[in-house]
């Protein structure tokens, strides 16, 4: 009975202890909001501030007025990003209701921030996202978020710290009787302006087709913007682009590449031709080439892993295959080619693996997608297949699940890296009425 009492005279004496610091805190931080920095000098509290996540930079913007102006000057972001670019990449999960077609599911307009074994909800339901959107690209912390399904929907560019959000011009219907799109999102240093980019596969409707007599089909289009314009300009490829199920663009070293369809006998290649890139300052193709002596499977993916690009092979099989394009033209490029071991069943399941990047002390994140043994109509309501991040540690030898609470049953991955960029300082002016009506008469 007397340690009973004991223990609550000591619980209140903490208690009001505690009390009395919080509030020598308070008058301590109005004090130090009242005379700016308290004595230190600016160049101090800007390095102090530019070592802290991006999340607690948020918070210190509430803090006091001077901090709130200088967290949001041009500058300190423009620092908070070059430092952030030094940082390991965070991850996303968006859930595949929010990008794929599932018609018994209702899309789900939240993304998940990987971090401390669990998911974070950041929810998007300001951007009115359908099931057929998804991220088609990451750069400098923002997202381009676009439909792949859907062709006249809008394209958003969306900082899913800040969750603030930019809506670019919308694309003429036209350009859009396709069979395949494919988006890219990317910053022009030099010139210090955003890109994005539509590339997609034109149908081709030809009556003569039904009776044998087959005309050329045009290659691969596109058409791209960049900060400050109005409107979408139209790119023609020089080669036929791949769009199998899982390709992407990949911007890297200021460049948007694509695997060339090497297989398209109405646009043949030499062999050597394996991706295209197209230099986001002059708007310039060029081809970076495989020798001939390095054969390539045919289910490949192409990559950026951990700053190189690389392409990867999915598989059902206990390995994925890796060849990693090091170098560049000038310097001379090698291939290193690695192997990555998954976890190819677990309980009776068969998972269809495919890697996704490189962690900074060398292991392999890669997503596992259960197999489903039976297939059954959508009618059916047929189970949706159950997505896993897995890591693989190769000095180790062992590959495993990451097993983390809150986050979607189905989901595709994108690596970012988070910064206080806002969409909204991306400026994409109106149209002119002589370009609205030069547009009416077009079409």
């Amino acid at each position: 009975m007397v340690l009973q009492v004991f223990g609550i005279i000591m619980a209140r004496r903490r208690k009001q202890k505690i009390e009395q610091i919080r509030q020598l805190a308070r008058k301590d931080l109005k004090l130090y909001s009242d005379r700016g920095y308290a004595g230190l000098h600016f160049d101090i509290v800007s390095q102090i501030l530019l070592r802290l996540p991006v999340e607690d930079l948020l918070r210190c913007k509430s803090v006091c007025t001077k901090w709130y102006e200088l967290i949001k000057e041009p500058d300190f972001i423009s620092m908070q990003v070059n430092n952030a670019i030094c940082q390991p990449s965070r991850i996303i999960l968006a859930p595949r209701s929010l990008y794929h077609r599932y018609r018994y599911e209702d899309p789900t307009n939240a993304l998940f921030l990987i971090g401390k074994g669990k998911g974070t909800t950041i929810p998007v339901k300001n951007l009115k996202l359908n099931c057929y959107y998804r991220i088609a690209g990451s750069c400098n912390g923002l997202l381009c978020i676009a439909s792949t399904y859907i062709n006249d929907k809008p394209v958003y560019i969306y900082n899913p710290i800040t969750r603030e959000c930019k809506k670019l011009p919308e694309i003429d219907p036209k350009y859009f009787k396709t069979d395949g799109v494919l988006f890219g999102f990317g910053f022009d240093t030099i010139h210090k302006k955003y890109k994005v980019i539509c590339v997609y596969r034109p149908y081709y409707w030809d009556t003569d087709y039904y009776e044998g007599n087959v005309t050329e089909s045009p290659v691969t289009a596109g058409v791209i913007i960049t900060e400050g314009e109005s409107s979408w300009r139209q790119l023609e490829f020089p080669y036929q682009i791949n769009f199998q199920y899982g390709s992407e663009t990949v911007f890297l070293d200021g460049a948007f590449h694509w695997m060339i369809d090497t297989e398209d006998p109405r646009h043949p290649t030499s062999g050597s031709e394996r991706i295209l890139a197209l230099d986001v300052r002059n708007e310039e193709f060029h081809t970076i080439n495989i020798p001939p002596s390095i054969v390539l499977p045919d289910s490949l993916i192409l990559i950026n892993l951990a700053g190189y690009l690389a392409f990867v092979e999915s598989t059902l099989d206990t390995s994925s295959q890796i060849w990693q394009i090091v170098g560049s033209e000038t310097n001379g490029r090698q291939i290193f080619r690695y192997s990555c071991k998954c976890v190819s069943e677990t309980d009776r399941l068969n998972y269809f693996c495919r890697l996704l990047n490189m962690s900074t002390d060398g292991c392999y994140y890669y997503q596992a997608t259960e197999r489903l043994q039976q297939y059954r109509s959508i009618s059916q309501q047929s189970p949706k297949p159950c997505d896993h991040l897995a890591l693989y540690n190769p000095e180790k030898d062992q590959s495993f699940f990451l097993n983390m609470h809150g986050i979607p049953r189905s989901f595709h991955t994108v690596f970012f890296t988070p910064t206080l960029v806002s969409p909204e300082a991306i400026y994409f002016p109106p149209k002119s009425l002589v370009e609205m009506r030069r547009n009416q008469f077009s079409s």
